[in-house]
């Protein structure tokens, strides 16, 4: 892969031979995540025509995936047409290297020649950082503890998690152009976006990216840069157009409750302006409905909770929990994803 003569790395330019020494020394550090950029830089860099990358793991057990270099290349260029960011575009990579999101940074900087800092990963990713920047990538967590900077950012793409209610008003109130993105692993990070607003509209697919619906009513992707055939999801969608979707939830969360199919992200969304910790909704099992509606909590008990839910009125009778269950920590992934069948485990051994 070639690096563009306009790359810069925390305000230095860096060949190609340059960043291999670098990822050398890299591989030499005592310090486990400084080894991963080493290990990936090499990789990345090499004459090889394809490399190896890992899916997440928050849902399936996690499984090694083989793209070929052009298609990383290819994804770049369509973040570039979107997002109008031109060579030597201002940009702060701010991510752990372990995601795939923090490695496409990476890959865009080097083949779009961007001048790119990287800063530590870490909660407050702009902790007394003033410096202007045309771009950057960031999961939620972040960009909650970093409100009052984000500003010095023109545009922003969020990922990695939902945004709730409460982030999404404060979001509202920075002159930043902010957008949700829905991406993975197998599609080298997002392939649709959609600008934060007060009114939730569809995702939007970057150009010549289509999508569909399989007959379980889940999300296919046809993304050519990565691969011939569609990229089959666990999304429950509904679908507007072949470049337009709501994304609903995921297939292996929906609750049957008595022969009724529930979202739990639509019904976590209604009740996030209410509860004020970590949260989530599952099905337990319930031998007259199958599976009944609980909702499981990263707090001490709290007795008064049901009541408030009920008080609040933003549930249907089928929505409403059966159940709370509080849990004092939540099992998550590196990126801070909720894992809920290993978090409920640890509730019911």
């Amino acid at each position: 892969m070639l690096v563009h003569s306009d790359f810069t790395l925390n305000h230095r330019t860096h060949s190609k031979k340059d960043l291999l020494d670098l990822a050398n020394t890299y591989l030499n550090s005592p310090e486990a995540t400084t080894r991963e950029l080493g290990s990936f830089l090499t990789a990345l860099l090499n004459d090889k025509k394809d490399i190896p990358f890992y899916t997440s793991g928050t849902t399936q057990t996690p499984k090694k995936i083989l793209f070929s270099k052009e298609s990383l290349i290819q994804s770049a260029l369509l973040t570039k047409e979107f997002f109008n960011l031109p060579n030597k575009s201002k940009v702060l990579h701010c991510l752990p290297i372990s995601f795939i999101a923090g490695k496409m940074m990476w890959v865009r900087a080097l083949v779009l020649g961007w001048n790119m800092e990287v800063v530590p990963p870490s909660s407050k990713p702009l902790k007394n950082n003033t410096t202007q920047y045309d771009f950057a990538a960031m999961v939620p967590l972040q960009v909650q503890n970093s409100l009052s900077s984000i500003k010095n950012i023109k545009q922003l793409i969020i990922g990695g998690g939902t945004i709730n209610n409460e982030l999404r008003e404060k979001i509202l109130t920075i002159p930043t152009k902010c957008y949700e993105t829905f991406g993975m692993t197998e599609t080298l990070t997002h392939i649709a976006v959609r600008k934060i607003q007060r009114e939730k509209t569809p995702f939007t697919t970057l150009k010549s990216i289509t999508v569909g619906i399989s007959a379980k009513g889940c999300l296919e992707i046809f993304a050519p840069h990565i691969q011939k055939e569609k990229i089959r999801t666990h999304d429950v969608v509904s679908l507007l157009s072949d470049n337009e979707f709501y994304w609903l939830g995921r297939s292996d969360n929906i609750i049957n409750s008595g022969g009724v199919k529930l979202h739990p992200e639509l019904i976590e969304q209604k009740l996030s302006p209410i509860i004020p910790c970590p949260f989530f909704v599952m099905g337990i099992d319930e031998p007259s409905l199958g599976k009944k509606v609980a909702i499981v909590l990263e707090s001490e008990t709290d007795p008064s909770l049901m009541e408030k839910i009920k008080k609040a009125n933003r549930l249907t009778k089928y929505e409403m929990p059966k159940e709370c269950i509080f849990i004092s920590t939540f099992k998550r992934t590196e990126s801070g994803k909720i894992k809920r069948q290993e978090t409920l485990k640890t509730y019911f051994p």
